[in-house]
């Protein structure tokens, strides 16, 4: 059996749902949990360093279980070893296996090498592979060796040669076996059918792989690659079976979504996507998320307001309002649209949510420039935000800027903002007391008494606030559409009950 822990975002479920659906049509069994499975997969995410900080506590917890004997092995894939290939090998010489981003659906390969425990043979593209049966015997990293802090090697000891190989195979005496290629492929068409782990009321769709920004603060097109669209056609058809099998609600998702088909000359572009999700049969909502402003042109905008599935609702990071730290994170195409985005958007969209993400802390960021972020976000009184402090990535054009802003102000300039976007949204909130929505209903509430948790069109799964219903019939379910009517605001969520 494989037991699987998903690290990161919703992008990264799609992954570990990918590999999933790899594992079970080759025939292995999914386990209920890690603690009780023959082999652990962890799908890792390497984005800032508290997510590797996550990662790796993760990687050392498991690899402690095995030496106790309560796994045969452990495999780490995404973008943890994608980011740093071979060097994670010693501090972790508990992992039988480590994987790259463009080798994921080879798990199932992977994992019956393993299950062997011992041998030779060959890989299905004829490389040989090694391994001893018992694997390695290393003790677990502990605390005191690093492995439960950032687990990578330091930023400025530079990078140890690898091999040119795609392939590493697995050492004599046990060694790792390293699947983790130079740079990922020239496509993206992800093997179906997946398994989706999520809410049975909805489903993330993912539409592309990679970004072609350089954003001075990201490492994602270093981990990832550049963008990769899907073909419309496969997009279609995913989206045809989850409808199917009971999703109500599918999440459009990428690094950024509305450069779909950018990557390809006379590609379908996300309005035509857009405009063939929508003609699918069936009651079910369609939801943007991950969107760039600078490409919200009126096509795409035409598309998504004139369609009977779209909820009104757009997420578009900005990161930063102030011109000078826009530019110095080399995006001056967002400064460009800043000035009327969230009038234009509504005005364009009537009654259209907008969800964004901001950065502080950023290299040079002086009081003033954060007290116009401040004001920004006053004025255009986005419906939700969410707020990252900077964190120095290796290999970003910003990680070399000077006069870096200290932790301890980054947070604070954090969580005042995080303060106002509370009192904006608890007056939107309040504001929307005994108005009507139709809510999708994710499950019964921890508390039960008859309380469903659900999501109106304006709240999207896992980032936003959830409204919470009373007087549902018993027969209700997950994935059930109902009329409520608003009686409660309480910070981001709100109170509900059914109108009959």
């Amino acid at each position: 059996t494989v037991g699987l822990i998903s690290l990161g975002c919703a992008k990264n479920l799609v992954d570990t749902q990918i590999m999933s659906g790899v594992l079970v049509t080759e025939g292995l069994a999914l386990a209920h949990d890690a603690d009780h499975a023959d082999i652990v997969l962890i799908n890792t995410c390497a984005f800032i360093a508290s997510a590797r900080e996550e990662a790796c506590a993760i990687i050392a917890e498991m690899s402690a279980h095995k030496a106790r004997g309560g796994c045969r092995a452990i495999i780490v894939a995404g973008c943890l070893p994608q980011r740093y290939r071979g060097q994670l090998v010693d501090p972790f010489p508990l992992v039988d296996a480590w994987i790259g981003v463009d080798e994921l659906e080879r798990i199932a390969e992977v994992a019956h090498l393993l299950a062997a425990e011992g041998g030779e043979g060959e890989t299905a593209d004829g490389r040989e592979w090694t391994r001893m049966k018992g694997g390695a015997t290393a003790s677990p990293p502990s605390r005191s060796d690093g492995a439960w802090g950032t687990g990578v090697p330091d930023h400025n000891s530079g990078t140890p040669e690898l091999p040119n190989s795609r392939t590493s195979p697995a050492a004599p005496g046990g060694g790792p076996l390293v699947l983790v290629t130079d740079a990922p492929s020239a496509t993206f068409e992800p093997r179906l059918p997946t398994l989706v782990f999520c809410n049975p009321a909805f489903a993330y769709l993912k539409i592309a792989e990679g970004c072609n920004h350089a954003c001075a603060y990201c490492a994602i097109p270093g981990i990832r690659g550049r963008l990769r669209s899907r073909t419309r056609r496969n997009l279609v058809a995913e989206a045809r079976a989850l409808l199917k099998d009971g999703r109500r609600e599918l999440n459009l998702i990428a690094q950024d979504t509305t450069s779909y088909g950018r990557d390809r000359r006379g590609a379908p572009r996300l309005a035509d996507l857009v405009r063939a999700l929508d003609a699918l049969p069936g009651d079910f909502w369609l939801r943007l998320l991950y969107g760039y402003p600078a490409h919200l042109d009126d096509d795409l905008l035409d598309a998504l307001s004139g369609s009977r599935h779209v909820v009104p609702y757009l997420d578009i990071p900005i990161q930063h309002s102030h011109p000078g730290v826009l530019r110095a994170m080399r995006r001056a195409d967002t400064l460009a649209t800043l000035p009327d985005l969230a009038p234009r958007l509504r005005a364009r969209w009537p009654g259209v949510a907008l969800r964004t993400t901001c950065l502080v802390g950023f290299p040079g960021e002086t009081e003033a420039h954060f007290e116009h972020l401040v004001g920004y976000v006053e004025a255009a009184r986005f419906d939700h935000l969410g707020v990252f402090t900077y964190s120095a990535e290796e290999g970003t054009a910003a990680a070399a800027l000077p006069n870096p802003v200290p932790a301890a102000v980054a947070a604070a300039r954090r969580d005042r903002l995080l303060a106002v976007q509370q009192r904006i949204a608890a007056a939107a909130n309040r504001a929307r007391i005994g108005t009507a929505a139709r809510v999708l209903l994710q499950g019964p509430a921890p508390t039960g008494r008859n309380r469903w948790i659900a999501r109106a069109p304006w709240q999207a799964p896992d980032v936003d606030g959830v409204t919470r219903v009373s007087g549902l019939p018993a027969a209700a379910r997950a994935g059930d559409f109902a009329t409520v009517r608003i009686t409660a605001a309480r910070g981001f969520d709100l109170g509900a009950v059914e109108e009959g």
